[in-house]
């Protein structure tokens, strides 16, 4: 009879946690067990990113389908940051190989964000509690700027993917010091300037968590690791600060926005949100007596912080100091999957440990009623530029081929010298055209007027405007309601009658001298 064997595993071998094991810990497992907050998640997406994706493009959208299918047009000359991005390698790839509808075009941004979720939720498991990490994914969704980049056409859900992948690079180097968790830090690291050029604020934030870590004793990487590590990012950056900085010394004249207020920079930081998980996590610690809360570690709270706070800071220090309009919201968007680590945290904090399930599917209610644009039964994505329903509007109301159309650029590249009487339409600076073309005599406006322009609108007035019966303009960006009191003010206009129609930054007019067929809600 031979002897009993009891099998001992190498001890090389993984020790596999007994939870892992079970069935449940398997993804159908995991599927079937939270079948609830699957289906909430469905119903998140389809009503935030799905339902919004054939709606019109806004204005900035519409120039990246033009570059996508027009790379090498010279109009675009006038903005060479449009071209200093990797993303825009993915709108003309759709344009190539998918097509050319709205939907189109949103899909790439949409599979980056979803991703990027994806992977905001393993963080959160990892430095936060186990299972946080639907909490986390719901926390992205409650905030409107995420939904709203995450089907753009432009780079920003790029850049949010590329930060999340980043982080959890950096956080999976640390921890075990392997070495091709470094490399693909360094990847992700050296693609994130390419990705746009404001993102470069995003760094200081690896610099410093990763600088806690490595004087700390938890942690496998090595002194030599971070330095050869860092050094291979900074060397693969040098061709991109090259770029930026040859750009950065008229960057003012592509920049439309108000200097930035304390107001809107405090808007930008998710606070509700987080203030909200905050409460919601008190209220369920104190009737479950706050027993056994997943608080987590300094380090992890000092990444979650410098996530959330660190660009959205340096970028509105900067804003400040310039007295520029350089702080935007899609320019900080990178640090929104901190805002939801910080409001995730902040739950934590109280929160007891068997309910981050439920408090997740609370959150996800919560997404629904702040971010689902329930004041439409379809929603669209960019409310404020709906710029297909308002070309169709002035086309309608051109009413003829040969019907004076006035168009507004909503650029402020569209000055002299950039733009001239003779401009070339539709070209960068009137990108709508392009995307929904409107009938009738095109003449373009610039986005403001000097004092070389008075000639030409004195020409145009006297020997077109006001000649014919009727003529409309079509004004895109905040001048729109500038120029049209300027028309109404001209005296060759006198005793025109003059009804208009405003969405948004989105304005028509239509003045005609006899006062007939203007606009009206029907009509529209």
């Amino acid at each position: 009879m031979e002897p009993h064997v009891t099998f001992q595993p190498r001890a090389s071998a993984p020790v596999i946690p007994e939870r892992w094991r079970t069935g449940s810990s398997t993804l159908r497992g995991r599927l079937r067990s939270d079948w609830y907050l699957v289906l909430l998640l469905a119903i998140c997406l389809g009503r935030m990113w799905v339902m919004p994706l054939p709606s019109s493009f806004w204005l900035d959208e519409a120039a990246t389908v033009m570059l996508a299918q027009h790379p090498d047009d010279a109009s675009f000359n006038v903005a060479p940051q449009l071209s200093a991005t990797i993303y825009n390698s993915l709108p003309r790839a759709v344009h190539l190989m998918v097509g050319d509808s709205e939907i189109d075009y949103r899909l790439p941004s949409l599979i980056l964000a979803a991703l990027a979720l994806w992977i905001i939720g393993r963080i959160a498991a990892r430095l936060i509690a186990p299972e946080a990490a639907w909490f986390a994914v719901f926390a992205c969704l409650a905030i409107e700027d995420f939904d709203f980049f995450a089907i753009d056409v432009r780079p920003y859900a790029l850049g949010i993917f590329v930060v999340s992948a980043s982080i959890w690079m950096l956080v999976r180097w640390l921890d075990s010091g392997k070495w091709l968790d470094a490399a693909f830090f360094a990847l992700f690291a050296g693609l994130l300037w390419r990705v746009h050029l404001a993102y470069w604020t995003f760094y200081p934030v690896y610099l410093i968590y990763a600088l806690v870590r490595l004087a700390q004793r938890e942690r496998r990487a090595t002194w030599i690791q971070g330095i050869a590590v860092f050094a291979a990012v900074g060397v693969s950056l040098i061709p991109v600060a090259f770029d930026a900085l040859a750009l950065f010394h008229n960057a003012g004249t592509h920049i439309v926005a108000p200097v930035t207020s304390g107001r809107y920079f405090v808007t930008t930081l998710a606070w509700k949100q987080i203030a909200g998980a905050f409460a919601g996590a008190l209220a369920a610690g104190i009737l479950c007596r706050r027993q056994h809360a997943d608080r987590p570690a300094a380090t992890a709270l000092a990444l979650v912080a410098l996530w959330w706070l660190g660009m959205p800071l340096l970028l509105f220090g900067m804003a400040r100091l310039s007295g520029t309009g350089i702080f935007l919201a899609r320019y900080s968007s990178p640090a929104l999957p901190g805002a939801a680590l910080a409001a995730t945290a902040a739950a934590a904090m109280f929160l007891p440990r068997g309910l981050w399930k439920p408090a997740g599917a609370v959150f996800a209610l919560v997404a629904l009623a702040m971010a689902g644009r329930w004041e439409a039964v379809w929603p669209v994505h960019a409310k404020y530029e709906d710029l297909r329903s308002m070309a169709s509007l002035a086309d309608f109301a051109a009413a003829k081929p040969d019907t004076p159309v006035l168009v507004l650029s909503g650029f402020v590249e569209a000055v002299r010298p950039n733009w001239t009487p003779d401009y070339k339409v539709p070209g960068f600076l009137y990108c709508q055209l392009y995307v929904y073309p409107v009938q009738g005599r095109i003449f373009s406006l610039p986005f403001s007027t000097g004092p070389e322009d008075e000639a030409y609108l004195k020409h145009l007035t006297t020997e077109t405007l006001s000649v014919g019966d009727r003529f409309v303009l079509y004004g895109v960006g905040r001048n729109a309601s500038l120029w049209v009191n300027y028309l109404r003010k001209l005296p060759e206009l006198a005793g025109w009658q003059m009804t208009y129609k405003t969405k948004g930054e989105l304005l028509v007019a239509v003045f005609d001298r006899f006062g007939l067929s203007g606009i009206d809600d029907e009509a529209f």
